[in-house]
């Protein structure tokens, strides 16, 4: 994911700068593995495909959890990593 994010934004890290961003990089990745999932659930449920990778049905069937509930909770888990990814981006600058 870090490799993918500096690719995006067109910059590469050196390892020193890699390893002092690292858990920067862990929460922005999270926040958009989750945000992606979160936005597309309602796609991938109504085309039904076979495995399931989004977090939405994962949580679902890991928790017994509703559907309106599980969503709740990954939009509530997305907002935590957001607000960790702008206290570390502080804390780095």
């Amino acid at each position: 994911m870090e490799s993918y994010m500096q690719w995006t934004i067109g910059m590469q890290l050196t390892d020193e700068e890699q390893s002092i961003c690292h858990e920067f990089c862990l929460a922005a990745g999270r926040v958009m593995g989750l945000t992606n999932d979160y936005y597309s659930w309602k796609v991938e449920k109504r085309h039904g495909a076979g495995r399931q990778w989004n977090a939405i049905p994962v949580t679902m069937r890991q928790y017994g959890w509703s559907e309106n509930d599980t969503v709740a909770f990954v939009q509530s888990f997305i907002i935590r990593h957001e607000q960790e990814v702008e206290r570390i981006g502080e804390e780095l600058q």
